[in-house]
């Protein structure tokens, strides 16, 4: 398709410019550094829809709003789908992430298979968090319209393979990028403690990232129980978005999403202080925020129960040269710095509580900093240019 004259024309399906967790940062770093690469032509089509701007308190606080240029199209607004169109393109790709999509993929890629357009989706969860009755049916008709589809990780490709009965030859691993901060940007300072409402004198274990059920936020609650008990001076920070709320919409989402119940045991656990030496920050993080968190964790924790991807939050926090105690689900273990942070499969409470008291007695400082040197080799720049080899070979 490429050739000496003239760039390939790829248009980038998303959310950019406001920060939807696990999302956006994702687009806005893979169209950045496709940009500096300067191989192609880069065109940004964008969902912009009311929805959104309701359910994620960050598009209303971001300031750095979409340019004029950018396409923009909605998510059940076909009037507005053929706007993914308005610059002549060779390549679609589409990051596909939420069934809230189906509709507005399965026309833009429709009208693109007409007009003979190259499509390349990235599916970023390969198991469905949201396990709607119809999700396969539609899902497979879109993965089907692909040119070339493109996951996280070995298992999320066969899981696709399996299940979808896609071509093999169709299917590509591209992993999650990163981008491994400077030692100089980790360290914390009184401001990260300041801005948390955080004691400096205290050590911190964090669990970072939407709370939803399949993320064992429940294992981890009843670990930290046991291990409190060993750890005097240290406290477990619960970060992230309850998907619950008194509005309408906000109690669809979580009804949608099956995080009611979780919810209502979280807020129920808040209110009630417990477990000792827990501090949860339930509502929506600035990127300064993320950033202190980060800085003035000694240690994260994300024992996941189901997952067939990579984790966007665990990247966030692996960025600053945080250790983290994960799961031995989907591309988790990637980021451990040894086997020894990898939770076996059979894991519970006592079993987890044992690993955060043996890590916690580990200086930070001192923690083999070599596995960060390692991911650097899926830093967003290499991401990028597996993209490109993706983009030239269709």
């Amino acid at each position: 398709m490429n050739n000496s004259t003239n760039k390939i024309k790829v248009s980038h399906l998303s959310t950019f410019g406001f920060p939807i967790r696990g999302l956006t940062p994702y687009s806005d770093s893979l169209l950045r550094n496709l940009i500096a690469l300067n191989n192609i032509t880069n065109i940004k089509v964008n969902y912009r829809s009311r929805l959104f701007d309701k359910l994620h308190p960050s598009s209303q606080q971001d300031q750095q709003t979409n340019s004029a240029g950018d396409l923009k199209i909605g998510f059940l607004n076909p009037f507005r789908w053929k706007n993914a169109f308005r610059k002549k393109t060779d390549i679609i790709h589409a990051q596909y992430w939420s069934v809230i999509q189906i509709p507005s993929l399965l026309g833009v890629l429709f009208y693109a298979k007409l007009k003979r357009i190259k499509i390349v989706i990235t599916v970023h969860n390969a198991a469905q968090h949201e396990a709607l009755f119809f999700t396969h049916f539609f899902e497979k008709k879109i993965y089907n319209l692909a040119t070339k589809l493109i996951v996280h990780t070995k298992n999320g490709l066969s899981l696709i393979e399996k299940k979808y009965l896609i071509p093999k030859e169709k299917l590509c691993v591209i992993p999650h990028g990163v981008d491994i901060q400077d030692t100089s940007n980790v360290k914390a300072t009184k401001y990260d403690y300041q801005l948390l409402n955080l004691n400096c004198d205290k050590s911190y274990i964090i669990f970072f990232g939407n709370i939803r059920n399949y993320k064992g936020i429940d294992v981890l609650l009843d670990a930290w129980n046991i291990a409190a008990q060993s750890l005097p001076n240290c406290e477990l920070v619960v970060a992230g978005r309850l998907w619950t709320g008194n509005t309408l919409l906000k109690r669809l989402s979580g009804a949608i999403l099956g995080t009611k119940k979780l919810a209502d045991k979280i807020l129920n656990l808040k209110n009630k202080k417990l477990p000792k030496q827990t501090t949860y920050i339930l509502n929506f993080l600035s990127e300064d925020q993320c950033t202190s968190l980060f800085r003035i964790a000694n240690l994260a924790v994300f024992p996941y129960l189901k997952f067939e991807s990579q984790s966007g939050a665990a990247l966030k926090v692996i960025a600053y040269h945080v250790p983290a105690i994960v799961s031995n689900k989907g591309g988790l273990s990637e980021v451990a710095l040894d086997d020894s942070y990898i939770l076996n499969e059979n894991f519970d409470a006592t079993s987890l509580a044992k690993v955060i008291i043996e890590k916690m007695a580990i200086d930070k400082e001192t923690a083999n900093k070599s596995h960060f040197n390692t991911l650097k080799e899926i830093s967003w720049h290499n991401v990028a240019q597996l993209h490109e080899r993706v983009y030239s070979n269709l």
